[in-house]
């Protein structure tokens, strides 16, 4: 049996393109259980939709799975125009392959499926909603014992929770489960055969003195899942529970397998690196078995301090992606980040004085911005010698969000596609006119140059 996996054509950003962790680890569990795997990740070879379906015909897969974003950029999903890219691409094949089931996954279907599900004029087959690890070799394994036939498997399908079965033009949601949602026992040893040809188009990044430097053969880990904290902005596809299982021959092993496939840059694709002791002991380690593995994390001002700097020293670490959103208290009692920014200040002496490299994730226009925190951000960007991403970002109010919510209240039209929160971005309860946006990110696109 055949399955391939699509990723449509746009890019994760311009300053890196990770390898899609999700694909690579569900992939381990369907080689075992029998099924054969392909990848076509259209970021990198940017075929047409023509050259696309003659690709996929001379691999004649028994379904299609394509996904709206990795797991790498879930919790900030592309609203703008990536995401047509994407719909578009799904209800392309499934005119070129109408007896080929296609199942999406991704953050879309998860918490708008009903715009994701119009957009695509209802064709594809089935969503699986949330982390897949679980839900999506279930899912296989029903389908290929009734032959692929959705209407003969429909009932055991009924059973099988987070999913979205679609039937002309209308659609039956199954049950809610947590557990495999966000299930405490994911998937840790990805398996690298599908990336194998794209080995050395994907990439990181790093800055030296303010200046982006491309990391290429750049893998990718994902050993905690979650996030406890309840900033606002933020979408949590990988759930609000932290989950971290100390499974340290399971960590070695997957470490092992990027280093044997010559990769020496990581990734770690969770979002609160260091939330506890045993996690860092866990990396300490790590660095010791591996010395030549430098390790990409993010993470936030108010989990360096100088007792976990300790242990930080004694990681390999390449670069530190710092959460700071904004250097205005005002702006961060509304956000719920940081009850105050000292907590930044505190963190970015403790990662100059132990020379660790690391840069700053800042956001403009959030919910209660002025122009004087637009001021004071600008100001320690430049005093502090921030490093940035070339991408400017303002602030979106995903769905799904606290913001979108504040969002509705204040733009009560919004609600109906992906654009409607794209074109409020950094207008969201705040101060600042789209003209002072405007004039910002051309400022800062020009200081980058």
């Amino acid at each position: 049996m055949k399955i391939l996996f699509i990723i449509p054509e746009y890019l994760s950003g311009r300053s890196f393109l990770q390898p899609p962790i999700d694909i690579l680890l569900v992939d381990k569990v369907l080689k075992n259980r029998g099924w054969k795997s392909y990848l076509i990740d259209n970021r990198i070879e940017k075929l047409p939709l023509e050259r696309l379906v003659k690709r996929i015909k001379r691999i004649n897969p028994n379904i299609l799975i394509v996904t709206t974003s990795p797991y790498d950029v879930s919790q900030n999903y592309f609203v703008d125009f990536r995401i047509y890219v994407v719909e578009k691409t799904i209800f392309y094949l499934k005119q070129n392959f109408p007896t080929i089931l296609i199942i999406v996954t991704g953050p879309h279907g998860s918490i708008r499926p009903d715009i994701l599900l119009k957009d695509i004029k209802y064709s594809a087959d089935i969503i699986v909603q949330w982390e897949y690890d679980v839900t999506l070799p279930q899912l296989l394994d029903t389908l290929k014992l009734y032959n692929f036939n959705i209407n003969n498997s429909i009932e055991k399908l009924k059973k099988i929770p987070n999913l979205i079965i679609i039937t002309r033009k209308n659609f039956l949601k199954t049950g809610y489960s947590e557990e495999t949602a966000h299930p405490t026992n994911y998937l840790i040893v990805p398996r690298l055969e599908l990336i194998k040809k794209y080995k050395n188009d994907y990439f990181g990044d790093r800055y030296e003195n303010n200046e982006y430097k491309k990391v290429n053969n750049f893998g990718i880990i994902l050993f905690q899942r979650g996030c406890p904290f309840k900033c606002t902005f933020c979408f949590k596809f990988l759930g609000d529970k932290c989950r971290f299982n100390n499974r340290e021959d399971d960590f070695l092993k997957a470490i092992s397998v990027w280093q044997n496939f010559g990769c020496r840059d990581l990734f770690v694709a969770d979002y609160v690196f260091g939330l506890s002791k045993e996690y860092l002991k866990l990396f300490v380690k790590i660095s010791k078995e591996f010395p030549d593995i430098r390790f990409y994390i993010q993470t936030r001002a108010d989990l360096i301090d100088n007792d976990t700097i300790n242990f930080y020293k004694k990681i390999n670490v390449g670069f530190i992606w710092l959460g700071i959103e904004s250097f205005s208290n005002t702006v961060q009692k509304v956000i719920k980040k940081y009850d105050n920014i000292n907590k930044i200040f505190k963190a970015i002496k403790i990662l100059k004085d132990n020379k660790l490299n690391y840069g700053g994730f800042i956001q403009f226009g959030l919910p209660g911005e002025t122009i004087r925190s637009i001021n004071k951000n600008l100001y320690y960007i430049n005093k502090l010698k921030i490093p940035y991403t070339p991408s400017v970002i303002l602030h979106t109010p995903l769905y799904g969000t606290k913001a979108y919510l504040w969002a509705k209240k204040q733009y009560p039209f919004i609600g109906k596609s992906w654009s409607d929160i794209s074109l409020i971005r950094g207008l969201v309860k705040n101060k600042i006119s789209p003209s002072e946006l405007l004039e910002l990110v051309r400022l800062l696109r020009k200081s980058r140059k």
